[in-house]
């Protein structure tokens, strides 16, 4: 087939409407969008839509030319559009480029056209439009894909359209001609090219280590129990590829999902070291290899429909997903959705929920085995630290927070400072070992970095995603020589490259992020030959977060520090602090414990990025606080919701009625869960789940939860009435003496039991109340259900 190409120099809203017609996905970044264009394609692009089209648009927030209304009206048309905004922080961001995608062939039409009444039909625009182009290189969808998740960007919903809104208002207000001005031109805000080197190629291990071994019981046992599911916490240096790789040996294909391109890579090395009679395969933006044991997958490009179709859902018996920022988290559901395996493995370097919550709720909350940075320092399986905790001279609370990280602009504009400078040159000469690792936030502090240890006579190399690879290499080379004694990047040795002769790392960054925190110091702790111990250098600041950091290395208490002695450190670890760095210390941990605060921090972040309000059980498994917090604090999560003010007059109003009710379901004591699986099957009967129900009407649809899945078992086992065959008076007669009779006793103001038919006494007096009732009851009781379930196979 001929290759084609057109030159598109008007009337670009047809050629769209017509691609759209003959396509399954669509994928469109545009520099903005305005309501004329968006106005334009809703029509061609609603119709594309409904008959089962996937669609992503990405744009931007330069300059705030896209308008909100318009980004409303793309949430108008349906779930099957995914629309995401890129978050410039000033940077330019102009790209211009439409996809479609079918089962033969990839299109692409890229030129000058932006989403705007003018770009499409009466601008003077030049694109080019091309088809049956042969695969070559990077695809396309693949590249898109990866700018569309990226850190930089964000999910477009209700909440964040009225962020971006009042954002919009505030800076553009008093501007002439805004709408208008493309012209500013910038740094790029991410490099698409792949790290790919390490110093030296993955051990051939055919054993597991201590760590391995026990996370592999743990995995085999959470089989057994009937699990389908399950997430495994190591740090950074233990091994969690080759953990994987020992649990594959089980499985007959397996599908491993990341990322990042060297995370691929090397798990492509290690599980080829642990089974070197299987084949491999890379399905990714530049191969597309389908028939190997062991697939290795970018989430990037897995995320497109038609390359999930590529493999039948069933067509793998492990799948294991590395960690991935929470961004991705739609594109790992769709394939987790549509993948049938065994098993599905999740992979973290942290124990922290916030930073991991999607991965706690992909694998649904089941945390199969933990090691602690603690617990592996303890065990001697990582090298002991020495901490520095030195002040941070910027005062971060006068930067501007823009949702997920600082402004841009501002931070640079800080960080190049001499004083700041200083305290980094400072603090490195008073604690360095040999080898330096300096973590920086951009490429304009890593250079200035950089610059001021050379004039200061220090060796010093530069180097980031967009250092060409023979530099790198170069680079590494002199640093594990020992000839180079400090290297300034960003983002590079976080992960997928392994330099265990580092023994000191400089953390020159507000990092909010503990998977970022835990994986840059890990690349200090991996034990070598002649290495005793990782000096780290920690630039403490009043940024967010800061305290969690610190906690993660195991320190006791906050409130109870002194410059030289910490309780609770691993063995042979020690902490020094500035008495700055205390003081500072104490005041967040002060702050931060407030109950009320973190609750309401974790749930309006959640409903952000959901873009509505959570349920209980999703604020339980992706919050990243403790949901039990909740019932201690506000008695009950719909307490929770008229706190922050979530409720609508007509709830709230509900809502004191049923007060009582809500705070009785929290309370009750939960033995077994056989009165919340009672309250499920009246609440499965509609409209009519608070009529009176006998034990009998309510035995089978009580008896078939308990068996609809394996690890239910830990209810059934030990009462023989409730196992297989089903005999309805046996189960009606269980029903009625436990969870009947018990809720009965524990709440007579709202359950009254009677020759075997149970009423409910439920506050609802005006209209609506039932049916807003039955939603709160709901959540009530699959939080609970989940709680106890895991908690019980767990113990």
């Amino acid at each position: 087939m001929l290759s084609r190409a057109e030159l598109i120099r008007g009337d670009l809203e047809a050629h769209i409407a017509r691609a759209l017609a003959q396509s399954g996905t669509f994928y469109a970044v545009v520099a903005f969008l305005r309501r004329s264009g968006v106005g334009l394609l809703k029509e061609p692009l609603t119709r594309f839509l409904e008959a089962g089209g996937e669609a992503k648009i990405l744009t931007g927030d330069y300059l705030y030319i896209t308008e909100p209304e318009a980004l409303e009206t793309l949430m108008d048309l349906g779930s099957n559009l995914e629309v995401r905004l890129w978050r410039s922080d000033g940077s330019s961001f102009h790209p211009k480029a439409y996809l479609f995608e079918t089962e033969a062939e990839t299109a692409a039409i890229i030129g000058s056209s932006n989403l705007s009444r003018s770009g499409l039909t009466s601008g003077v625009e030049w694109n080019l439009k091309v088809q049956d182009v042969p695969f070559d290189g990077v695809d396309p969808a693949h590249a898109f894909l990866e700018l569309f998740y990226a850190e930089a960007t964000e999910p477009v919903n209700a909440v964040t359209i009225g962020h971006y809104r009042r954002e919009r208002e505030a800076n553009v207000r008093g501007r002439e001609g805004w709408e208008l001005s493309e012209d500013r031109e910038g740094e790029p805000a991410v490099s698409s090219e792949p790290i790919t080197e390490t110093l030296e190629e993955p051990l051939r291990l055919f054993a597991p280590r201590p760590a391995q071994a026990e996370a592999l019981e743990a995995l085999e046992a959470t089989r057994v129990e009937g699990f389908a599911k399950g997430l495994v916490v190591l740090p950074t240096g233990l091994g969690k590829t080759y953990l994987a790789a020992f649990f594959a040996q089980s499985f007959r294909r397996v599908l491993f999902v990341a990322h990042r391109d060297e995370i691929l890579r090397q798990a492509e090395r290690t599980f080829k070291a642990v089974m070197p009679e299987r084949s491999i395969a890379r399905y990714d933006g530049y191969q597309r290899d389908r028939e190997g044991d062991m697939v290795f997958a970018s989430v990037y490009t897995m995320a497109a429909r038609r390359h999930r179709a590529q493999f039948s859902p069933s067509a793998f018996d492990l799948v294991v997903v590395d960690e991935f920022h929470h961004a991705a988290a739609r594109s790992y559901q769709s394939l987790i959705e549509y993948f049938q395996p065994q098993f599905l493995l999740g992979l973290t370097a942290t124990p922290d929920r916030a930073d991991n919550r999607d991965v706690y709720a992909l694998c649904d909350g089941n945390l199969v085995y933990q090691m602690t940075l603690s617990e592996a320092i303890n065990r001697h399986w990582l090298a002991p630290f020495s901490y520095f905790g030195v002040k941070d001279p910027i005062d971060y609370g006068r930067l501007t927070w823009r949702g997920t990280r600082y402004d841009e602009a501002e931070l640079i504009h800080a960080q190049l400072q001499g004083q700041y400078g200083d305290a980094v040159l400072d603090a490195w000469m008073r604690y360095h070992g040999t080898r330096t690792l300096v973590f920086c936030s951009s490429r304009a502090q890593s250079r200035y970095l950089t610059e001021r240890f050379r004039a200061v006579g220090v060796r010093a190399r530069h180097v980031d995603g967009t250092t060409p690879l023979s530099t790198r290499r170069e680079v590494l080379e002199q640093f594990t020589e020992g000839t180079l004694p400090v290297i300034c990047s960003v983002d590079l040795f976080n992960e997928g490259v392994d330099v265990p002769a580092v023994d000191t790392i400089l953390l020159a960054r507000p990092t909010d992020s503990m998977v970022v925190f835990l994986q840059q110091i890990g690349r200090g702790l991996r034990l070598t030959e002649g290495k005793t111990r990782c000096t780290i250098i920690d630039l403490v600041g009043n940024y967010r977060h800061v305290d969690r950091r610190l906690e993660a290395l195991g320190i006791a208490s906050l409130s109870a520090l002194s410059p030289t002695h910490v309780e609770g450190l691993p063995d042979g670890c020690n902490m020094t602090l500035d008495f700055d760095v205390i003081e500072l210390l104490r005041q967040l941990h002060r702050r931060n414990s407030r109950p009320k605060d973190l609750l309401r921090h974790a749930y309006l972040a959640l409903k952000a990025e959901l873009g509505r309000r959570p349920t209980y059980l999703e604020f339980h498994l992706q919050s990243g606080v403790d949901s039990g917090l909740v019932r201690k604090t506000f008695q009950s999560y719909v307490g929770l919701l008229d706190a922050l003010n979530e409720l609508s007059p007509e709830e709230s109003k509900t809502w004191e009625r049923a007060l009582g009710w809500l705070n009785a379901l929290e309370r009750t004591r939960m033995q077994k869960s056989y009165k919340m699986v009672l309250l499920r099957a009246m609440l499965d009967r509609g409209p009519r789940w608070v009529d009176p129900i006998s034990a009998k009407d309510v035995a089978y649809p009580f008896f078939q939860y308990l068996h609809d899945a394996r690890y239910r078992h830990v209810d059934v086992d030990g009462q023989p009435v409730l196992r297989a065959p089903f005999r309805l008076a046996l189960v009606a007669a269980k029903i009625a003496e436990m969870p009947m009779r018990h809720l009965a006793e524990s709440a007579p103001d709202y359950f009254r039991l009677e020759d075997g038919v149970m009423s409910v006494q439920v506050p609802v007096d005006a209209p609506g109340d039932r049916d807003r009732l039955a939603i709160w009851t709901r959540d009530i009781v699959e939080y609970r259900l989940h709680r106890y379930f895991y908690e019980q196979v767990g113990t």
